[in-house]
This record gives structure tokens, sequence and C-alpha cells, in this order.
């Protein structure tokens, strides 16, 4: 089985103190299963974040190799990310947790 993402989406924003962003975000994976082991599935995935404005900048992403565990349900039981490449700070590739860098 090959389970597939494709997410864009794109805005605008306003900070407390009134300044004005356009931010972009993109995710995309793929990921494959085999009949040995169906409840893991291996593959790849590109996670992008840009925000733009008066104030500040901020870029974000990686590529990565990833490895889900499924349940019988379908809820991801664990995951692994390893990172190819990576720029700003995106995620911490031991817990799988976000990071981003703070405005």
């Amino acid at each position: 089985m090959t389970i597939e993402n494709n997410t864009h989406t794109h805005g605008t924003a306003t900070d407390a103190d009134g300044n004005t962003y356009v931010f972009n975000y993109s995710n995309q994976f793929r990921i494959t299963n085999s009949s040995a082991s169906p409840s893991t599935f291996t593959g790849t995935m590109n996670d992008s974040f840009s925000l733009a404005g008066s104030a500040q900048n901020l870029t974000n992403g990686f590529h990565a190799g990833v490895t889900f565990e499924f349940d019988q349900s379908g809820n991801i039981v664990s995951g692994t990310f390893d990172s190819v490449q990576d720029h700003g700070d995106p995620l911490d590739f031991s817990t799988g947790a976000a990071i981003c860098d703070p405005l």
C-alpha cells in the first residue's frame, strides 16, 4: 500500500504589534509498506515554511527519510525522521517534535 500527501497553503498574518506577513507552507510525503511488514511504512518527506514581512523573515524546511508504525486502527504509534537536508532548525529529528525558529 502507498500513502501520498500533498499539502500547500498560503495566506497573510498580523502579529500583536500590527506587523503584516505573507506565509507559505508545503508538505509532501510518499510512504509504502510491504506484505511482509504491513504496519511499517517508509518513504520520504519534504516540508517547508516561509514567512515574509515588515518586521521579520523566516524560512524552515527539511527533506527526510521517514518510517512510521501504525496500529490496527490506523493511528501512528511511532515515527522516525532521518534528515537528508534541513535549514532553519525545523524539527528535532531524534524525537520528531517541531522546533522552528522563534520570531
